[in-house]
């Protein structure tokens, strides 16, 4: 390969030379004719006006040996084929990146077992507002967790028998003369929140308070099975004990009522009574009124 590309070098050498020679014999031989000053060289006498005969030559020598040397250099590194000028890689064209052969990599464990994400709806592009939507069935509101837990029936017995423990006698109502029901249901109300017994079952201790006839009566009437509220109950045992025949005994017994009577509180039924007696009849400008209230130590106005 070697010898052949070096015959096809020296061949061409040959050619070379032997132009050369021609164009020298040519260059040598030819007298352009004499012009004047004042006669402009021709477009063919400029091209070949180069210098002396001993330039040209020297010239179309070097022109020579550089094209030996780049055939020299061409045939050593490619000798089956003609000689090509040298690329030194600026015109070069850009290779073609090839498409990586790495391997995908596994799923990571924590994206395991969680399905892929849907695709979006053709029908519905992904830029629509939530207003679009509200066709849509929504989720049921989750019911809200009550921030305190309903009390226990056995919480409520616990209660009671706390508020029955201990309970004065002379805070219950038995019905009798001198003996009004709203001063005794307000103990019992202030009683149950001191205990700590919610409002909604103050009526399971409205009969702790009850003793004698209104006890009987509570229980006649079977009203420990009965819806009704605290007001309800309050004015049933009302009708039933503070009736108008009652209200005519007070008023005989105020009628009766002298200063030498006031003397002995007992057959009144105390300083309490006197108070409660002014106050439920209505009379608090009565002069008998005020010299009884007074006589046992209760300011009347």
């Amino acid at each position: 390969m070697i010898n052949q590309g070096m015959e096809a070098m020296q061949q061409k050498v040959e050619a070379l030379s032997s132009e050369v020679a021609q164009q020298r014999t040519e260059l040598t031989s030819y007298d352009p004719p004499k012009q004047t000053d004042k006669q402009p060289k021709t477009r063919h006498q400029q091209r070949y006006d180069v210098g002396t005969s001993e330039e040209r030559f020297r010239r179309a020598t070097e022109a020579l040996q550089h094209a030996t040397t780049q055939d020299a250099s061409g045939a050593a590194g490619s000798p089956s084929g003609p000689s090509t000028p040298s690329d030194n890689g600026h015109n070069r064209r850009p290779s073609r990146r090839l498409p990586s052969k790495k391997p995908k990599q596994p799923p990571h464990e924590n994206d395991r077992g969680r399905a892929p994400p849907s695709p979006p709806s053709p029908s519905s592009p992904s830029s629509e507002s939530d207003s679009d939507h509200s066709d849509r069935p929504r989720r049921p509101d989750r019911p809200r967790r009550p921030t305190s837990s309903p009390i226990r029936d056995k919480d409520i017995l616990r209660i009671l028998d706390n508020i029955e423990k201990g309970y004065p006698d002379k805070q219950k109502f038995g019905g009798d003369l001198y003996d009004f029901l709203d001063s005794k249901v307000n103990f019992l109300t202030q009683r149950c929140e001191r205990k700590g017994l919610p409002e909604e079952h103050w009526t399971k201790a409205f009969p702790l308070m009850l003793i004698g006839e209104a006890q009987d009566f509570y229980t006649d009437e079977n009203l420990a099975k009965s819806k009704s509220s605290l007001a309800e109950l309050i004015q049933m045992f009302k009708d039933e004990f503070e009736t108008e025949a009652h209200k005519k005994k007070y008023r005989e017994e105020l009628s009766r009522l002298k200063f030498g009577t006031v003397i002995s509180v007992e057959q009144i039924g105390g300083q309490n009574g006197i108070f409660i007696l002014t106050k439920e009849l209505g009379y608090p400008r009565s002069g008998k009124v005020k010299i009884c209230a007074r006589s046992a130590g209760t300011a009347v106005t």
